[in-house]
Order: structure tokens, then C-alpha cells, then sequence
């Protein structure tokens, strides 16, 4: 046999047509692999944002706990500068809350954005966050300074869901006439998002289960009659 001729094939190399193959391989599998990192580096985000609200379901239920079995009470939805604590100039729910989870970071989902950054919504001044106030939930304004024995649907009815973008105040959704449900504005993760109820306990839901009309029990704390204006 001859050795010379073997070791000058094992120098020619790859050709052209090897190379190219080689590289339409790897980007075929690039363009399969990496929508399921992505999906999985999202799973973990959700993971931290019901991590997150599930302390904040903790949080509500301690608050009314301590104070006549009250829901957090909030004026309105354009709030202090400083929602989460010292700077707190007004009442709010996430000050109200704060106090018992002890950490900023709670109130905030991995997956969420400066609203800053959003095109449409424009920017509004008094909701630019600070170092200090990043807050991606919202409260229920419907069930919002009431006692939980008005809530005839504790399993069903809805206290906090997340949203896009996180904010520099305290935001509520439905506002307290029941006016202006949430819509796919502010879906999360996997079409869907994460929401604690009345009773504590966090569900996951899909945009398209998620209840339009402000009236529904998903959303009326009190059962009571609202209309849209």
C-alpha cells in the first residue's frame, strides 16, 4: 500500500462544497434550537414571576390580616413618584404590601420592559420609574379598600395580574367604575398570564379565557352592577 498517497488525503483539507454543507447544517440546527432555548428562557421568567406573586398573594393576605380584613386601599391609578415605601407620598397598594415582602424586586415580572421604551402607549411623565419603583402588577381597582367578606367568589375573582411594561407607580385595572378590562395589551408568556386571586392562590391563563366584560366574577370583586362610559 502506499503510505504517501494516504497521508497527502489526510492534507488536502475540506473542499468548498464540504465546507458550505457543514455550514448549512449548523445553521439548520441553529434556526431549530434556538426557538426552544428561548421558549425555555422564558419558562424560567414565568417561574420568577409567580414566584413573585405568589409572595405578593402572601402579602395581601397578611395586609388584610392586619387591617380589618381590608383589601390595600389606593385613590387612583396616577400615584406618588416613590410607590414602594419611604417616598410614598399617598396610599397605594404596593406601598401597603411592601412592608411585608420587604423587597422592590417582588414587584416586578423578569419579562417585563420600561414603559419608556414603548412607542405606542407614548411615555407619560408621572409613570416614569425611578431606581426605586419598578412595578410590573396590576391590583384590581373593582376590589380595591373593600372587605374580603364582599367577594362572593374568592376562587374565582382576580386581585393582581402582570403586565408588559413596569411602571414608577401603583397602577390599577378594572378601574373602581368597572371601566376598562384588561386585553392582549398585556399578555405575558405564552399567550397568556399569571393571576392571583381573591382566596391566594395563583393561576395561570390564557389571553383568549381571560374574560372582556368587567361584570364577570374574573374580575367583580363585589357582584355588583358596572357599566362602561
Amino acid at each position: 500500500m502506499e503510505v504517501v498517497g494516504a497521508q497527502d488525503v489526510r492534507k488536502r483539507g475540506f473542499t468548498l462544497i464540504e465546507l458550505l454543507v457543514v455550514i448549512a447544517i449548523i445553521a439548520i440546527l441553529a434556526a431549530i434550537l434556538f426557538p426552544v432555548f428561548s421558549a425555555a428562557r422564558e419558562r424560567g421568567k414565568m417561574a420568577k414571576c409567580q414566584g413573585h406573586m405568589k409572595q405578593l398573594g402572601t402579602a395581601v393576605q397578611m395586609y388584610i390580616s392586619d387591617n380589618s380584613e381590608r383589601m390595600p386601599w389606593q385613590a387612583h391609578h396616577v400615584g406618588p413618584s416613590d410607590a414602594l415605601g419611604t417616598g410614598a407620598s399617598t396610599p397605594n397598594w404596593a406601598a401597603s404590601l411592601f412592608r411585608y415582602v420587604k423587597s422592590r424586586t417582588i414587584f416586578r415580572c423578569p419579562s417585563s420592559v420600561s414603559r419608556m421604551t414603548m412607542k405606542d402607549p407614548a411615555p407619560i411623565p408621572e409613570i416614569v420609574p425611578t431606581d426605586r419603583t419598578q412595578i410590573s402588577y396590576m391590583f384590581n381597582g373593582i376590589a380595591i379598600g373593600k372587605p374580603l367578606s364582599a367577594c362572593g367568589h374568592t376562587t374565582k375573582t382576580v386581585l393582581l395580574r402582570e403586565i408588559q411594561w413596569y411602571y414608577g407607580v401603583g397602577w390599577l385595572r378594572p378601574e373602581p367604575n368597572g371601566v376598562g378590562c384588561w386585553d392582549a395589551w398585556y399578555q405575558m408568556h405564552f399567550d397568556g398570564n399569571n393571576f392571583v386571586h381573591a382566596d391566594g392562590h395563583l393561576r395561570f391563563v390564557k389571553l383568549n379565557s381571560t374574560p372582556g366584560n368587567s361584570n364577570d366574577v374574573f374580575w367583580n370583586f363585589d357582584d355588583r352592577s358596572y357599566t362602561a362610559n
